[in-house]
């Protein structure tokens, strides 16, 4: 993930967020991105005021894309290997469903 100063348009900082990123969604409070590391089956959590990884999520395969629900709690993420939406505590970790969609 890299960082850039928009005036100048030069990258300031890259941040590594595991293997092969593809979809990023910022948090209702704008103070995480989560970013789906696909090929890591994984969904990263970057901190943005302090721009380190804290968390580690658990998806299916290949995580794609995302959405996190308006209590700011549960993400919903779609993997497009297995064809699952997979629910996940963004608070707990845990999986809370495996929904089969394809």
């Amino acid at each position: 993930l890299s960082i850039i100063d928009t005036e100048t348009q030069e990258v300031v900082e890259t941040i590594d967020v595991g293997q092969r990123p593809r979809g990023i969604l910022l948090s209702k409070d704008h103070t995480k991105l989560y970013i789906c590391a696909s090929d890591d089956d994984t969904v990263q959590v970057l901190d943005l005021a302090t721009r380190k990884i804290v968390d580690t999520l658990p998806s299916g395969e290949d995580p794609e894309q995302f959405s996190l629900h308006p209590n700011n709690k549960h993400l919903y993420i779609a993997n497009e290997d297995d064809a699952i939406v997979t629910v996940v505590d963004v608070d707990t970790k845990d999986v809370l469903a495996q929904i089969d969609v394809g």
